[in-house]
């Protein structure tokens, strides 16, 4: 097996496996960067759905990857429950890694709750 198909189908089974994605991807030129969008194609195609899910990122001169993420999830009708994005501009500052964390933490909160059901 190519190294290619060996890394996606490691990255399917944990994310299937998962009850928490952390999705860290910054926008390029407009949209979310391409290997992250290819990924989350590719899991879209498998029919995961239901996921508990976080993404944080920078961009430089505006934003595009929080409006791309959505249309892969609504187009392969992934209907996974996120937490509320943080976006920032170029490297995160102290602000922006706090927010970070908070963010985490609501989405273990979630994935806690969601198993004790």
């Amino acid at each position: 097996m190519n190294g290619r198909l060996s890394w996606a189908s490691e990255m399917i089974a944990a994310v299937f496996k998962s009850a928490g994605i952390i999705i860290a991807a910054p926008t390029y030129e407009y949209k979310l960067f391409p290997p992250v969008a290819a990924a989350l194609n590719e899991i879209g195609r498998k029919r995961i759905t239901g996921k508990l899910a976080f993404r944080f990122g920078s961009y430089g001169w505006s934003g595009g990857a929080e409006r791309e993420l959505n249309e892969i999830m609504e187009r392969n009708k992934m209907n996974w429950d996120f937490t509320k994005s943080v976006e920032f501009d170029g490297a995160p500052k102290g602000e922006d890694l706090a927010k970070i964390e908070t963010k985490v933490l609501e989405l273990i909160k979630k994935m806690k709750e969601k198993v004790i059901e």
